[in-house]
């Protein structure tokens, strides 16, 4: 069988009705955040009972929080709420800041009712839902349209494997079963009925009916054995009778069959027993990886799933969700929540979706757990930190209780006399840690956790901390050494740690390593002698220490030369009293101090100092 493009319209149009297109504009805010979208809804208008009806979908960003996300889901809706289609279009961004998307569904007669002949109007809804993390946000288009039932004797409807109009299966070899409900609305007779069965405009079957009496039901049944690839497949039912006057007419009716691939979801959640206000992360995976890509996170509220928030998957499947626990109602001193994660696997908007098993978090209300508190402590390791690096903060409540409690970690502000939150440390099974960023001033501050709640805070002992400035590794030397002249390197940490600390120097010459030496720095200060040097060129000195948490690295070069030096003349001869000048020529040229010393039969009759300009002449 070959599968048809999912764009295929199967709605017929009337040249009397326009498209029936609707435009609104959403605004969506929390108070913090801004959302403005643009949203176009088109259909071809009559549907026909018995047809696919297409709606067409179109979203565009307007205005947008910089660098968020935003996943977008339709649904099409009656007038009593009844689901009709659902499609999760995408997800707009800075990067994407338009989505199309089309749904089609089956005009069912068992739906649409309207009489042969007629056109009824239904006011149908699309719901927008918008999720950014865990908020959602919701909006409704109204989307009126027009449904007419042709005039015919006979109604047919079908059903796939039992369920009417559209169902859904899995990628295998089986056996469909294309039910159709063949009604005569008439009040005679009809005769030489014939059922022929499409799929994908493929003729699969013919059944003969025969003679159909007035209002009389009948079921008739076609089964189709073959091997069904993942798509979408449009089945036809077309039934061709003749009336007693002898005219002969036709009947239509569609279903739709989607075929996807067989797949797993496996659904975690990191806490599964909490207090209010804990951040909880469901993560999990998608085996094999499907090509839709969203995951909708649902929990369980008076015996319905109401999505909770939507994300997309990596490329390998995984996903991951964000939830922080509510507060129990008053009365209360725990509530039980549900969760599943939901896998649309539908190209068109059917119900073909993928469910995981479901995970239950259980969150206690603080004001109860709070009575149970004995003692809340807190340490500091390092204590002493960099400003914008980060520390550990450990936090113990006794007793021990088996769930994960939010402890808010504050400090003293000098200027505004107030204490203020610095991070929050989740502590699970009586123990906790966190690194947490700081980026305070540098000075000495107070800091303690915290456990607020409506019946009073909870509080460690306070522990100080100490925010440091960043910290400088300074490395020095003489730019300039001669050739087998020893070489002393002064390193240098500001401000000084208070207790010694240790690291690595090392020495490259022309690129090749000449040594590696452990040095060990106290009070802030070293010096290393790093002995006579014997290799000629650039020498890059680089020392690396461990301070306040961090590594330090600097370097500092020295030219290394071995340098040869020429007098002119080489000889000269001159009577007593006479001036003679000597040209000393050092290489390579640069500023060197000289001396210039005169013998006589071994005897030094003079010296004489002197300095070489920038070429290395004096």
């Amino acid at each position: 069988m070959a599968l048809y493009s999912a764009s295929l319209a199967h709605s017929q149009t009337s040249p009397g009705f326009p498209p029936q297109v609707v435009r609104r504009s959403i605004t969506w805010s929390d108070g913090e955040h801004l959302w403005i979208l643009d949203v176009t809804l088109s259909s071809p208008i009559p549907w026909y009972v018995g047809s696919v009806a297409n709606i067409s979908a179109t979203v565009t960003l307007r205005v947008a929080p910089p660098g968020s996300q935003l996943g977008l889901v339709v649904r099409v809706v009656g007038a009593d709420s009844a689901e009709l289609a659902s499609r999760f279009l995408g997800v707009l961004s800075d990067a994407q800041q338009e989505l199309r998307g089309e749904l089609q569904l089956v005009v069912s007669s068992l739906y649409f009712i309207v009489s042969a002949g007629s056109t009824s109007r239904f006011d149908l809804r699309a719901v927008l839902e918008g999720y950014v993390g865990s908020k959602a946000y919701t909006a409704v288009v109204d989307f009126p349209v027009l449904v007419t039932s042709p005039r015919s004797r006979v109604s047919l409807s079908v059903s796939i494997n039992g369920r009417p109009d559209y169902n859904y299966m899995v990628e295998s070899i089986a056996r469909v079963n294309i039910s159709v409900l063949l009604r005569n609305t008439g009040t005679s007779y009809v005769d030489s009925v014939h059922l022929t069965f499409y799929v994908n405009g493929t003729v699969v079957d013919r059944v003969p009916v025969g003679r159909v009496g007035p209002l009389e039901l009948r079921e008739v049944s076609a089964t189709l054995l073959d091997y069904f690839k993942a798509g979408v497949y449009y089945l036809q039912v077309v039934a061709v009778y003749y009336l007693q006057e002898g005219v002969v007419e036709e009947a239509r009716a569609f279903g739709l069959l989607e075929v996807v691939r067989a797949s797993s979801v496996v659904l975690n959640v990191d806490r599964s027993v909490v207090v209010e206000g804990t951040r909880v992360t469901f993560s999990g995976t998608i085996t094999p990886p499907p090509r839709t890509g969203q995951v909708i996170l649902e929990r369980l509220v008076d015996g319905l799933w109401v999505s909770v928030g939507i994300v997309m998957t990596d490329p390998q499947g995984s996903f991951s969700f964000q939830w922080v626990a509510e507060d129990v109602p008053p009365g209360q001193d725990y509530v039980t929540h549900v969760f599943r994660v939901r896998v649309p696997l539908s190209l068109v908007g059917g119900v073909a979706n993928l469910y995981s098993p479901s995970v239950s978090v259980q969150v206690f209300s603080l004001k109860t757990v709070v009575r149970f508190i004995a003692d809340v402590s807190l340490e500091v390791v390092p204590d002493a930190v960099v400003r914008g690096l980060s520390t550990s903060f450990y936090v113990r409540i006794r007793p021990q209780m088996p769930l994960c409690i939010p402890v808010k970690v504050v400090y003293r502000d000098p200027e505004l006399y107030e204490w203020v939150e610095l991070g929050e440390v989740v502590v699970c099974g009586g123990e906790g840690v966190s690194e947490i960023g700081v980026r305070l001033p540098p000075g000495r501050y107070p800091v303690k956790a915290v456990i607020p709640s409506r019946l009073g805070s909870v509080e460690s002992l306070p522990k100080a901390l100490t925010v440091i400035a960043t910290p400088r590794l300074l490395v020095e030397a003489k730019e300039l050494l001669l050739y087998g002249e020893p070489l002393e390197v002064r390193v240098r940490v500001d401000p000084a740690p208070d207790v010694a600390i240790r690291g690595q120097l090392a020495a490259l010459a022309n690129g090749s390593q000449l040594l590696l030496r452990e040095i060990s720095i106290e009070g802030g200060y070293s010096t290393v002698n790093l002995g006579r040097v014997t290799a000629a060129g650039e020498l890059n000195i680089t020392v690396c220490v461990q301070a306040y948490g961090t590594t330090l690295c600097n370097s500092t070069a020295v030219q290394v030369v071995r340098p040869s030096i020429a007098i002119s003349p080489s000889s000269a001869t001159a009577e007593a009293g006479m001036q003679v000048s000597f040209t000393v020529a050092v290489s390579p040229g640069r500023t060197y101090p000289v001396r210039v010393v005169v013998l006589q039969d071994s005897t030094v009759v003079s010296s004489y100092s002197a300095e070489t300009d920038e070429l290395g002449v004096a």
